[in-house]
């Protein structure tokens, strides 16, 4: 079986795109298709899209959707998050072999998604496979340089285990929840249990608008550079000093990224590793 977690919020114009994104995937040996979707109230006609989408569906067919209505937003460093509506998605996943996740404006653009990346899970020793990402197309006062380096661990082109996922609640919970950047916390709790892989392949379209004049359903697109090197930053920091079975050398590395970031100076970056070269 594979479990579907979609995050919904003022996406109406969205939600059912990313929805038929999933729905139409090719798996292997018709395996059965679990979608929950976390319902934050929104202003827009998204929970009636998502009702009209799951009374089209086969009664018994292979997919199925399950509508939980979220315990309201959570403010994480300032700033206002849907993290409350995630967690209490997660909680609900139980048993299940794998475990995807989709944001409300992401589309998986390749209906092979799924199944590369379970091609590539067959081999124990990988946690996690994640997908190329095309970059946001709207206009945002945000970094497309941070959007790259930050985009290897797209949590809408993430296939892992639900083992992996019980395994860093049970040992992260904590930091995940309260981490500015999901993403790349979560990414280092499933490197602890095994390998990363990167595919090439385009596979999701990230951050999509249809409607021109509508604003950023995440608010991540919205913040200014400064905003995510902030964030950014914070997280940097948790991961040096407060996550647990890291290395030393992955904590210096973390250590001198939130300084980078906090500084914003590639001068201060280069003096700091130098620094820290024994050779030198």
């Amino acid at each position: 079986m594979l479990t579907v977690v979609v995050t919904a919020y003022e996406c109406a114009a969205t939600i059912e795109y990313v929805l038929d994104g999933i729905r139409w995937q090719k798996l292997p040996d018709n395996m059965p298709v679990r979608i929950l979707v976390g319902y934050e109230n929104s202003t827009d006609r998204t929970l009636e899209v998502l009702e009209a989408w799951e009374a089209k569906l086969p009664p018994k067919g292979s997919v199925s959707l399950q509508i939980l209505m979220s315990p309201g937003q959570q403010i994480i460093h300032g700033r206002v998050t849907g993290r409350g509506n995630l967690f209490n998605l997660l909680k609900q996943v139980g048993e299940t072999p794998f475990l995807a996740f989709c944001d409300c404006d992401d589309i998986w653009v390749d209906p092979n998604k799924i199944a590369k990346q379970i091609e590539v899970l067959k081999d124990q020793e990988v946690a996690a496979v994640y997908g190329q990402t095309a970059p946001p197309q709207r206009q945002f006062d945000g970094s497309k340089n941070l959007f790259w380096r930050g985009n290897r661990y797209c949590f809408s082109s993430l296939l892992t285990r639900g083992t992996c996922l019980h395994n860093s609640l049970t040992q992260h919970e904590e930091l995940l929840q309260k981490t500015p950047v999901f993403d790349w916390m979560f990414a280092i709790a499933l490197q602890q249990q095994g390998k990363l892989v990167h595919l090439a392949d385009p596979m999701v379209a990230f951050g999509v608008q249809t409607d021109e004049d509508a604003g950023s359903v995440s608010s991540w697109h919205g913040d200014s550079v400064s905003a995510q090197k902030r964030y950014s930053a914070i997280t940097a920091s948790q991961i040096a000093f407060s996550m647990s079975g890291i290395s030393g050398a992955s904590r210096v590395g973390a250590a001198l990224l939130a300084l980078r970031l906090y500084c914003g100076s590639k001068r201060f970056m280069r003096r700091a590793v130098r620094s820290s070269d024994p050779s030198r």
